[in-house]
């Protein structure tokens, strides 16, 4: 399970800065809304898994790519678009979002396996990416037509080009504790419940101190 998840998670890391080129480019709603569809599909995909390992590797992989498309940074993007002040907190609650998303699905998750099974709730997750995520983003996540940035350039510049950030120090700064923050994180998050329940703590408490974890990140 953590092999896939670990190629998964660096299979994505490649494939992010690509869909924020193409986002730059066609818009974030035509990458996201396929991307929700292909992920959500995918999800339900892994209730189909059996003993074969190359079946794992395969639907993981598509999981953890195709799981990019529905991360932070497109939603930033948009957000950030339509914010010209207090852009900072208009982030900071997009991420609230992301902590709530985690409290309220590992107990959901548990009761569904506990009750119908592992597979059943591989299904509904999936079915509910797609169902929740697809329309919302669809009426919802439009960004500000051009004349809107090209007003807010005006007055302020078009900020700073890639090439220029990368040859900064502030920026591999900023990269470098993303990396080692998001990777203290993410590996809690992955690591809690397996560690919880191999120590003989049962599901329910396991996916409870996921919860909690997901909660103090919130604050």
């Amino acid at each position: 399970y953590f092999l896939v998840t670990a190629i998964a998670s660096i299979v994505g890391a490649f494939i992010i800065p690509y869909l924020g080129h193409l986002a730059d480019r066609i818009g974030v709603r035509p990458v996201m809304m396929p991307g929700i569809v292909i992920y959500g599909g995918s999800v339900m995909s892994l209730a189909a898994l059996n003993q074969s390992f190359a079946l794992y590797m395969m639907i993981g992989l598509v999981v953890g790519a195709s799981a990019m498309i529905q991360s932070v940074p497109l939603y930033s993007k948009v957000v950030s678009a339509w914010m010209d002040k207090k852009r900072g907190l208009a982030l900071a609650v997009l991420m609230v979002g992301n902590g709530l998303g985690s409290v309220a699905s590992a107990p959901l998750a548990a009761y569904i396996i506990a009750h119908y099974g592992w597979r059943d709730a591989r299904l509904a997750f999936g079915a509910a990416v797609i169902v929740v995520a697809l329309p919302t983003v669809f009426l919802f996540v439009k960004e500000p037509p051009p004349e809107r940035l090209a007003k807010r350039f005006a007055h302020t510049g078009a900020g700073v080009a890639a090439a220029d950030a990368f040859r900064t120090a502030t920026f591999w700064i900023v990269c470098a504790c993303v990396f080692f923050g998001g990777g203290a994180t993410a590996g809690t998050m992955t690591q809690i419940f397996p560690l919880l329940t191999d120590h003989g703590f049962n599901g329910g408490v396991a996916a409870l101190a996921l919860s909690v974890l997901a909660a103090a990140q919130i604050f």
